[in-house]
């Protein structure tokens, strides 16, 4: 068969419509490419929103799961106000434990100026003196008692007949 004029217009139509379908293609793969990325973005500030939101909850509950702890946490520091009877309730350890007990030196924050909620210091250095189970009775309340209360420095000797002295730092936390 010899190629005629119809063949070759029919060859250039099917170039035509090869070329347009490759446009054709190559746009919408453009347009499917833009959008993947714009939905990648969408996607990621999604799970960062949605992260943010789990965290928040997450702390939210924490907090309310330690309401009653950090209502307790007050108990342990001593009010401001009360420090004197925080030392008659220290120097009352005398008569549960049987041994002398005296604070040798004391000291506190000012806490006269300060904003409420600020927490200061009462730095104590404490004299036990009495039989080595009286002495220890009497630490062992101290060390027990219901304050946030750290003690250091403990110094035990004997002083003959059976008695001994103990002496210790005792630092607590006070609050206005």
């Amino acid at each position: 068969m010899k190629p005629t004029s119809h063949h070759y217009i029919a060859l250039i139509i099917a170039f035509i419509v090869l070329a347009a379908s490759l446009v054709g293609f190559f746009y919408i793969d453009g347009q499917v490419r833009n959008e993947t990325g714009e939905t990648a973005v969408t996607l990621g500030t999604v799970a960062k929103a949605q992260t943010a939101i789990t965290e928040e909850q997450s702390v939210s509950s924490t907090f309310s799961s330690t309401a009653l702890a950090r209502a307790l946490i007050q108990t342990y520091l001593i009010p401001d106000s009360n420090t004197v009877s925080f030392i008659e309730e220290v120097e009352g350890v005398a008569k549960q434990s049987g041994a002398s007990v005296s604070i040798a030196s004391i000291s506190a924050d000012d806490l006269t100026s300060a904003t409420a909620g600020t927490i200061g210091h009462i730095q104590a250095h404490i004299s036990i003196n009495g039989s080595w189970q009286g002495a220890m009775r009497a630490l062992h309340i101290i060390e027990d008692m219901p304050y946030a209360l750290t003690i250091d420095n403990i110094n035990a000797h004997a002083l003959g007949g059976g008695v001994w002295d103990v002496e210790f730092n005792m630092t607590g936390l006070i609050v206005k």
